[in-house]
């Protein structure tokens, strides 16, 4: 089940992981989309800066502690909160087609954002899972392993 958890985390977390190495890489191209995407809200250009580094860095933090938390539950929620803080206001603010005229570009940024959408219910998945084996749960499925002598779904008779 921790394979499963690993690979199903990996694969989910590797584009918010490639997304922000190619923000990176492509620094000042994104920079300048992101500022011409924000311009409407009339924020110092400084601001604009400091919310490109920081979306980049929730990127990066948030995948890199899903994959880890493939091991860890506390971890994976971290990174899941971590995700939903970055995807929110990118979401509205940067796939905002509802201010694009018919075209190529509103179904564009229309796809983003119901992709967004989707990842945020995914990322409210990966908080709300329950059934996840923290050592806590595991130490309950040990002693009730030993004291069924394996079986499942035994009852106790008191």
């Amino acid at each position: 089940m921790v394979a499963l958890r690993l690979v199903g985390s990996l694969l989910f977390a590797f584009i918010f992981l490639a997304a922000g190495f190619n923000t990176l890489a492509n620094y000042d191209a994104s920079l300048a989309m992101t500022a011409k995407k924000m311009a409407p809200l009339r924020l110092p250009a400084q601001l604009v800066t400091a919310s490109f580094v920081v979306s980049i860095v929730l990127k990066v933090l948030g995948g890199v502690l899903l994959v880890v938390g493939a091991f860890n539950p506390v971890l994976r929620k971290v990174g899941a909160y971590t995700l939903i803080l970055f995807l929110l206001p990118v979401t509205v603010v940067i796939h905002d087609f509802w201010n694009l005229e018919e075209g190529p570009a509103k179904q564009a940024e229309s796809a983003q954002f119901f992709k967004n959408v989707a990842l945020l219910g995914a990322l409210i998945c990966f908080i709300a899972d329950t059934h996840s084996h923290s050592g806590k749960n595991q130490e309950a499925s040990k002693r009730e392993e030993r004291a069924t002598g394996g079986r499942k779904n035994v009852k106790k008779i008191e």
